[in-house]
């Protein structure tokens, strides 16, 4: 519709999808929300995308909305082909608002959404049921769905992400990071093998594999399959980190290494000189000369402001490129300082 749906002459026919195969989902008539709609598609996405069944590069979701309202005695209004369940949302809360203005006026019909006006039109008033003109297709059998063919599928089907929630929450109490790794099907089965080491904390690895390893991902544009990162590489990060070993800082930077190339962690650690710096003398002398670099800095906390005493702190850190204990020089500096 060159100049939209209501004032254009003529329609052009695209067909960039012939040949594309079409489901339709009809739900029960028990959603009370469009907030509760959105939902209802957000589950649908998310169950779609762990049966690998729907490409977000080629695949398209739209929706046929229908609501009706208590005070128009549930007079049915269906609104057509309405995408993004963003928009849904939207033009399920305009309906609901025009019906409750419009009591009187409201009629059985169908509605399209103007998601630039924020508005639905009417496109034409519904028929009864038998005006439809359903034809029966005689080349197209009827297919019975036996209860032992349904749950031969169920036994197939992989463990989906609200079941992998429970499961968490059951195993490890609830966490948000591992509400959100449960959404993503390949992050989850990653996750899961790096905890299968008894020696990792499913906690501590949640934090790395949500905020850390996503991070990296999505700074790279890049999806895990993607990369060579293996679980192995994450569990000797973690490990590293947990045990002292290694700073979280220096964690983040092998994680951006990994991304782009693949290597021994623990070796690479040793060779690069990277585990922590605890000898407590050798910070001591770093710390002196962070102190004496940055006299202003040490000025204002002793006049108080506190936040002056993370400058001299990120100095040393520079100074012995992140492998400093962060505790330990913070108490070193402070007492350096008194």
């Amino acid at each position: 519709h060159p100049s939209g749906m209501q004032k254009s002459s003529y329609v052009l026919v695209d067909y960039n999808r012939s040949g594309d195969p079409l489901v339709e989902i009809v739900s029960e008539p028990d959603l009370s929300s469009p907030e509760e709609a959105r939902d209802f598609m957000k589950q649908l996405i998310l169950i779609l995308n762990y049966l690998e069944i729907f490409d977000v590069n080629r695949c398209l979701i739209k929706a046929d909305v229908n609501i009706s309202i208590k005070e128009t005695n549930y007079t049915r209004v269906e609104i057509k082909n309405v995408t993004g369940f963003k928009e849904i949302e939207r033009a399920l809360k305009y309906e609901i608002e025009r019906q409750k203005k419009n009591i009187k006026d409201v009629v059985q019909e169908t509605r399209a959404w103007d998601s630039d006006k924020g508005i639905t039109f009417s496109l034409r008033k519904k028929e009864v049921e038998v005006e439809y003109g359903y034809i029966i297709d005689p080349d197209l059998v009827r297919i019975d769905l036996s209860k032992s063919w349904i749950n031969s599928i169920k036994k197939e089907m992989p463990e989906l992400a609200e079941e992998k929630l429970r499961k968490y929450e059951k195993e490890h109490g609830s966490i948000q990071s591992m509400a959100v790794i449960a959404k993503d099907k390949r992050l989850s089965e990653f996750f899961e093998r790096v905890i299968s080491d008894k020696k990792v904390n499913p906690k501590f690895a949640s934090h790395w594999v949500e905020l850390e390893l996503k991070r990296v991902l999505n700074y790279n544009k890049k999806k895990l399959s993607d990369t060579k990162i293996k679980p192995k590489h994450l569990i000797d990060i973690i490990k590293l980190t947990q045990d002292k070993r290694i700073t979280e800082q220096t964690g983040r930077r092998l994680i951006e290494k990994l991304v782009k190339k693949e290597f021994d962690v623990e070796d690479y650690v040793k060779k690069q000189g990277l585990e922590i710096i605890s000898d407590k003398e050798r910070l001591k002398d770093i710390c002196r000369d962070a102190i004496k670099e940055n006299p202003s800095a040490v000025e204002q906390y002793k006049k108080g402001e506190e936040k002056a005493i993370h400058f001299i702190i990120g100095c040393v850190m520079r100074k012995t490129k992140g492998k400093a204990k962060p505790d330990l020089v913070n108490k070193l500096v402070k007492e350096l300082i008194k």
